[in-house]
This record gives structure tokens, sequence and C-alpha cells, in this order.
């Protein structure tokens, strides 16, 4: 267990009111498409749903240092770092999209195609591949709070 100077909590709890001003300071809504899969997603709605997840997570935590149990350090920092890491990512987003969207309407349907394969898709990809790196660490919060319980 490594000593921390602040606790998992409060880092969560931190985190919260910059991913609500990442949500509300751009406004609008924004898309995400990856394979045939489409998204539209509003960035308040998103800023104020991953504000809540980080919140409960933080309360966790809270109990389970309340009760006298001390989650691995190593499993919350990786928690930490996927949760919060990936909500900037998608809250961000949009801004990667509006980027080019001037470029895309001067643009012919095959020059737009080709624009599109060629600067979005490692963003697609990035957001895909964070999105399983936030799913795993969803699974290592979960047995990170089941070790701490157990544990004496």
């Amino acid at each position: 267990m490594h000593p921390s100077p602040l606790r998992p909590y409060l880092l969560f709890w931190l985190a919260m009111p910059l991913l609500l001003v990442l949500g509300y300071a751009g406004g609008g809504v924004f898309d995400i498409q990856i394979g045939s899969t489409y998204w539209l997603l509003d960035r308040a709605a998103l800023g104020l749903n991953s504000a809540g997840y980080l919140g409960i997570t933080g309360l966790v935590y809270w109990l389970l240092e309340q009760r006298g149990r001390r989650p691995q350090w190593s499993l919350t920092l990786i928690h930490l770092v996927a949760s919060v890491g990936f909500f900037g990512l998608v809250l961000s987003y949009s801004g990667w999209v509006s980027e080019y969207r001037g470029e895309l309407i001067e643009q012919t349907q095959a020059e737009a195609i080709a624009l599109i394969e060629s600067r979005f898709a490692w963003r697609q990809w990035t957001l895909a591949g964070a999105g399983l790196f936030f799913a795993l660490a969803q699974l290592a919060f979960v047995v990170n709070a089941v070790l701490a319980g157990i544990r004496r």
C-alpha cells in the first residue's frame, strides 16, 4: 500500500468541476461514429453525468476509508487516470470534429470522405481504445473495492 497525502475520494471529487467545465464550456451536440454505430451526444449532459459518476465513485472510496479499509493505491491510480482521462477525452472530442468541419463543406463528396478517413480514423480508434481502457479500469475498481472490503 502506497501512502498518499491525498485521499482517493478527494482526487475524484476535485476532478468533478473540471469535467463540468469541459461539458458546459463548448455546449452543443457532437457526434461520434465508430464502425456502423453513430451517437449524438450533448456535451452538457455528458459532463454532468461524468461528474456524477466521479462523485459516486468518490463516495465509494470515502465509505471504504470510513470503515477503515484502504484500497490498493496502484489500482486506485489506474482507475482515477482511466476515468478522468476517458471523460476528458470524450468531452474534448467535439473540438477535434469542429476543427475540420469548414473544410468538409468546401469539398466534393469524394474529397470529403478521403479527408474524414485520413484525419478522423485515428481519433476514433483513440476514443475506442480509451473506452476499452476505461472499461478495464472499472473492473479494477470493483476488484479494488472488494479486496479492500475483505482485507483487515
